[in-house]
């Protein structure tokens, strides 16, 4: 493979390109933006240049341009996951450093639920081996998943490394939001954004992988330029789960908003049952974060799109351009201001279960205070 099989990330490339014709890398990077844009497979081709033993040039856009020869024993060993010098950091790793037992004294083993990115993870996955002398001779590089997700405590003992690198020791954190992360990790990396993908483009992967319309086209408006998300949602064969939950909040009343709150979460905990039975390692919590993200992401771009209808704009324009006639259904009796307020109450919800606030609460109170909000619409 190489560098420039990253799509639609000429600013990023551009970035990462002048640090390797300059032959001044830096030690640290913070590569920020949506998940499913790109990073990791950016991360993983811009290590194997640095790591190439036969690094090409060649002139690219009137400038010259570096790249991986693909061929060597680096590279091989980079793609076969296998390089003694290359190193992948993810907080699932927690489950093999630190595992625990369950309550019941039997001794069965219990997997770690791995919702952060853990302070040992850090200690033992990169701090210890950037130490290590290079195997290779070449340096070394750390790409980590998910640094957002690691709390204060793991980002002051990353800052152990990224302060003061061995030499040829690179860092590449992948971030899919900067909010938490510590002003000094963030002061010490170089910032390379990457930007949502276009929903053309999306939409033409979807067609590409087999999914049709109207799904390919919903999906290609919802995942938000995100294509790993896109073909993910894509695989779980939600969109009539999606058409039902627009229909119901169409025609929403006090009377069956615990039901609907009940259906959903019954909805995420089927799915979570699911997950785990075609993937071990995925736990109850992360499994469920999943389902409860794309329901209220639905609710929430729902509410978008009746106000979207509301001020005049086109159907092409909304989420849900699938469900046109739900949508204008709502509008007629939704006002703006309401379905405003709308998306706020699932804004907070979302916030709430983030915060691992019990989700049962959440969604009873959402769909009870939604209710209440169109209610009052529609007396007024």
């Amino acid at each position: 493979m190489s560098i420039f099989s990253v799509i639609g990330q000429d600013r990023a490339l551009g970035r990462l390109q002048q640090a390797l014709r300059s032959r001044r890398v830096p030690h640290g990077y913070i590569f920020h933006g949506q998940a499913g844009v790109g990073k990791e497979l950016c991360a993983s081709e811009f290590a194997k240049i640095i790591l190439c033993e036969n690094r090409r040039k060649r002139r690219r856009d009137g400038e010259d341009c570096f790249d991986c020869c693909d061929s060597c024993t680096s590279c091989r060993a980079i793609e076969a996951d296998v390089h003694p010098d290359y190193h992948l950091v993810y907080r699932e790793q927690i489950r093999e450093l630190r595992p625990e037992q369950n309550d019941n004294g039997f001794g069965k083993s219990k997997a770690h639920r791995a919702t952060a990115l853990a302070i040992d993870v850090i200690r033992e996955k990169l701090n210890k081996p950037a130490q290590l002398t290079s195997a290779y001779g070449r340096g070394k590089v750390f790409v980590v998943r998910e640094i957002h997700l690691a709390n204060v405590q793991a980002q002051n003992c990353l800052l152990k490394t990224l302060e003061e690198p061995p030499a040829g020791t690179v860092l590449i954190l992948l971030a899919d939001r900067l909010e938490g992360l510590l002003p000094t990790v963030l002061s010490r990396s170089q910032m390379v954004m990457f930007a949502p993908l276009g929903q053309k483009f999306l939409l033409k992967k979807l067609n590409e992988s087999g999914c049709k319309q109207p799904q390919s086209g919903f999906w290609s408006r919802f995942a938000d330029g995100s294509l790993g998300r896109a073909l993910w949602l894509a695989e779980q064969d939600w969109y009539q789960a999606k058409v039902a939950l627009v229909k119901r909040l169409a025609r929403l009343t006090e009377q069956d908003a615990v039901e609907l709150a009940e259906l959903l979460m019954d909805s995420a905990k089927s799915y979570a049952a699911e997950a785990r039975k075609q993937d071990p390692a995925v736990s109850d919590t992360v499994a469920k974060q999943r389902m409860y993200g794309f329901l209220l992401g639905v609710v929430s771009n729902f509410y978008r799109d009746v106000m979207l209808s509301g001020s005049g704009a086109a159907p092409a324009e909304w989420i849900n351009s699938d469900q046109e006639s739900a949508v204008k259904q709502a509008s007629k009796s939704v006002s703006l201001l309401q379905a405003s307020r709308a998306v706020a109450l699932v804004g907070r919800a979302e916030y709430l279960i983030s915060k691992n606030v019990n989700a049962n609460l959440v969604f009873e109170d959402l769909f009870g205070d939604l209710a209440v909000t169109i209610r009052k619409t529609l007396v007024a």
